[in-house]
């Protein structure tokens, strides 16, 4: 499993005082942001995210922040710097982010929306455990162990097919995030996650 080096899933951090997010507002279905689908057309303008009260004093903002809804919220700077790197397969859905005091902050996010999963599971070596309700959907895996010849070569960023929860990033990609100075991620060894 040497290749898995190649290969990090993305990840939110405290920086300090980051704020957390609680689930997002206005917006219907919220499990259809881990499935791939094309959201962007009916996507509502004033969706936001409310900063969860459990966290009163998490008021910093980060190019990442931390959520219940296992997506990635990110910053106007970092979305403008995967557009440059011309990642594919991915919308970038605008959010407000509400402080404690009930007012939306002033700063501009996007939930990084993924379509077209990789069909890339190593089934075998993953050991996946299904969901009874959806017996094709994942519900966690003993490790996350992909095939590398099941995803396309212009796919840096994605997730898996039916088992949406991991976003997964090729090592060059993450590593240019990483010397960019972006603030709020963390990259988990694909190895060590479970979902």
């Amino acid at each position: 499993m040497d290749w898995m080096k190649d290969f990090y899933v993305w990840d939110s951090k405290d920086e300090g005082n980051t704020c957390v997010l609680s689930v997002i507002q206005k917006v219907k279905k919220t499990g259809r942001l881990s499935l791939g689908i094309d959201l962007l057309p009916d996507w509502p303008s004033d969706a936001y995210f409310p900063m969860d009260p459990d966290f009163p004093r998490n008021i910093a903002l980060a190019d990442n922040l931390q959520n219940f809804n296992s997506v990635a919220v990110i910053s106007t700077a970092l979305r403008q710097f995967l557009e440059g790197k011309s990642v594919t397969n991915t919308q970038f859905l605008p959010v407000g982010i509400m402080n404690h005091k009930g007012k939306l902050v002033v700063s501009k996010y996007f939930i990084v929306n993924l379509i077209h999963p990789q069909d890339c599971l190593d089934v075998k070596n993953s050991e996946p455990v299904y969901y009874n309700i959806a017996p094709t959907e994942v519900r966690r895996v003993k490790r996350l162990v992909l095939d590398p010849e099941k995803i396309s070569p212009e796919v840096s960023i994605f997730r898996v097919k039916n088992f949406g929860n991991p976003i997964v990033v090729r090592a060059e990609l993450a590593n240019e995030i990483v010397v960019a100075g972006f603030s709020g991620l963390a990259w988990k060894n694909p190895l060590e996650y479970k979902g």
